[in-house]
């Protein structure tokens, strides 16, 4: 998140970047002697990490003197706690300003495709069943156990199964705020494929919803595409006096990542998720394909 946060900070805001504690893709850890020593794993555990240091920097800006409103960013998994976040903060006096969500997961990602967990529980077996009897698999294993020690880090894996399935995908409780929300997903996001029924979903949940795609982003829009989301949300966020009050360095960060400037082409929420020509259908065709063969076996 530096580049977008460096980006933002240009303007004159104040730009935070909390760690979540003990979560493996970042380098916090919880202070054992205030826990217990229990970790702060679960997903509501994450959200009151969060609205503390939204409260701080309220009693900070009071202190001070100063009016105080946060915007909240987040992606990926952070897409999914920010609009949570903002309802936390609501309950407690704390004020939320405007919401923005990045390649958001949970509850609006389809997940239907059985054999990549297949593959994942029992590798040699796959390989075995996917390859004639005369082809040696020896060479196959040892690369895939070269490439499983990669992908089956301790940070992956809190990614992909630290939190239940109903935490993650299944809890739509709160999920879901009345302040003003920007929805930026990349076009050919290969991690989050948004599922059937997420605009209608989205449109029911956030009232107050204006998207766009990022045409050629994968997951990571904020690295690939980080010129466009930054245009966007600090236009969005203040749409009066973004375009007057860019930085020379802003304007210079721009011009070095001229390749990271996409073009962003709004939602159509009253339609089915497609994106065009990404890869959108072709991913969601795969999964129904694949959901349908698991069926059947059953």
């Amino acid at each position: 998140m530096a580049f977008l946060g460096w980006f933002l900070s240009r303007n004159g805001r104040r730009v935070v970047v909390p760690d979540l504690f003990d979560f493996d893709h970042s380098y916090s850890a919880s202070d054992a002697s205030k826990t217990g020593g229990t970790k702060v794993r679960r997903f509501d555990e994450h959200l009151e990490t969060l609205a503390l240091v939204v409260r701080d920097l309220a009693q900070e800006s009071v202190a001070i003197g100063g009016p105080f409103e946060v915007d909240l960013v987040g992606h990926s998994f952070g897409g999914i706690l920010v609009p949570k976040l903002a309802n936390l903060c609501d309950r407690r006096g704390y004020p939320v300003r405007k919401v923005v969500m990045l390649a958001p997961g949970g509850p609006l990602i389809s997940v239907n495709r059985a054999e990549p967990i297949r593959f994942l529980k029992n590798p040699a077996e796959v390989l075995d069943k996917s390859f004639p009897a005369w082809v040696p698999t020896a060479p196959m294993k040892v690369a895939t156990d070269i490439a499983l020690s990669v992908l089956l880090s301790p940070n992956n894996i809190n990614s992909h199964f630290g939190f239940y399935y109903e935490e993650y995908f299944g809890n739509v409780e709160d999920f879901g705020t009345d302040k003003p929300t920007l929805l930026l997903w990349g076009s050919v996001d290969s991690i989050c494929v948004p599922r059937r029924g997420a605009w209608s979903f989205l449109r029911e949940r956030f009232p107050d919803v204006e998207g766009f795609w990022v045409e050629g982003g994968d997951h990571n829009i904020q690295i690939d595409s980080v010129v466009s989301v930054a245009r966007a949300i600090d236009s969005w966020l203040d749409p009066h006096s973004s375009c007057t009050k860019n930085s020379l360095a802003w304007n210079m960060l721009e011009k070095s990542l001229f390749f990271t400037a996409r073009k962003l082409t709004r939602i159509d929420f009253a339609t089915t998720p497609q994106v065009g020509a990404s890869s959108w259908n072709l991913a969601e065709k795969a999964s129904l394909k694949a959901e349908a063969e698991t069926r059947s076996k059953l």
